[in-house]
């Protein structure tokens, strides 16, 4: 295979999932701001437990791969930032009805205003890497916050 061909081949290898996942975010409601809203406002639990359920079968995937594959996969590290950082994640969450795998499939739905979203995302990742350098220097046991 000659490079080009290689890289289509590795595109179709993540879109195809990426796609799968999209439908099941736009069938589930998860691309819905108001069923969202219901969520975080306790009023429906119907996306509560459909998030329940993806967490457990992702759990029992992961812990049926060999041992040896599982053994491949990194070990998150637990530092001072995960707790506010999860809070904050989930009151972004809240407001905009949309995590950032989400704000993909709204964008392919058309949803414009998830443009609103992406951009808070990178907003927060440049925000996030300043304040990493200038006040915090745990290890976040993945990429370099700067």
């Amino acid at each position: 295979m000659n490079y080009r061909t290689k890289t289509i081949v590795r595109g179709f290898r993540f879109a195809v999932p990426a796609f799968l996942l999209g439908l099941v975010l736009h069938f589930t409601g998860f691309t819905n701001f108001d069923e969202v809203h219901k969520m975080f406002g306790l009023e429906d639990w119907r996306l509560f437990l459909t998030f329940g359920v993806a967490v457990v079968l992702t759990m029992v995937g992961v812990h049926s791969v060999r041992a040896k594959e599982r053994a491949r996969l990194p070990r998150g590290t637990m530092h001072p930032g995960i707790l506010p950082g999860a809070a904050l994640f989930g009151v972004g969450w809240a407001l905009t009805g949309a995590c950032p795998g989400v704000v993909f499939a709204q964008l392919g739905e058309g949803q414009l205003m998830a443009l609103i979203s992406l951009v808070g995302i990178f907003i927060g990742n440049a925000i996030y890497s300043v304040a990493h350098r200038r006040w915090f220097r745990w290890d976040t046991g993945s990429c370099e916050a700067g």
